[in-house]
């Protein structure tokens, strides 16, 4: 199960990001106050996006190999609650939600898990669509939230609060446009060092 689980994470959280790359030292912490103006905004603009689509480019650094590992693919979003995320390059793999229903398809190969028997996926859940729209940021239950910001750059770094998911993420970094309220690059760090970086193009909102 939890190769099972860490592989959907690898595969789902990580939803977004066409923004130019900004370092660690370029963002600071800001404060209580602003931080909730930020997360505000930020929840605001998430309840408005009826659907969203984008192609995406994943680039993944894993301790076992040498040299970075990207990966194509495209995704869309209903905030009914139903996501495609499909891979379409240099391998094909589709995982999709609907109805608490998770799908995940590699091919001839399909696997489901209700999410109603799963806490843990409920979790993983949560975060794609944190991920996704940038919405749940505001009295997150099962990660803290620390605000960061610098030019047109706001960043939210998630952080586990239970052992379940600490096993898996280490820290999960939303960057978003600050003049749209979007998410626009999803930087997740594994709990075994390994780090994916997720940016999308395209991108096409429906509101």
């Amino acid at each position: 199960m939890k190769s099972y689980i860490r592989n959907f994470i690898v595969g789902a959280v990580l939803s977004l990001g066409t923004v130019l790359p900004m370092s660690a030292q370029q963002l600071r912490k800001v404060t209580s106050q602003q931080s909730a103006v930020m997360i505000k905004e930020i929840c605001k603009s998430a309840q408005t996006v009826k659907a969203l689509s984008c192609d995406f480019i994943q680039v993944s650094e894993v301790s076992f190999l040498e040299e970075k590992v990207t990966s194509h693919g495209l995704m869309k979003y209903r905030n009914m609650g139903s996501l495609v995320w499909q891979y379409t390059s240099p391998f094909k793999y589709t995982f999709s939600i609907d109805n608490n229903v998770v799908t995940m398809k590699s091919g001839s190969r399909t696997q489901s898990v209700d999410l109603a028997a799963s806490k843990t996926f409920q979790n993983v859940v949560k975060m794609v669509k944190s991920s996704i729209t940038g919405q749940n940021l505001n009295n997150n239950r099962d990660f803290s939230v620390v605000m960061y910001a610098g030019g047109n750059t706001w960043m939210a770094q998630l952080t586990p609060r239970h052992n379940q998911m600490k096993q898996f993420v280490k820290t999960v970094s939303l960057y978003f446009d600050k003049s749209r309220r979007m998410v626009n690059k999803v930087v997740m760090m594994q709990a075994n060092g390994d780090k994916i970086t997720i940016e999308l193009t395209n991108i096409k909102v429906s509101r």
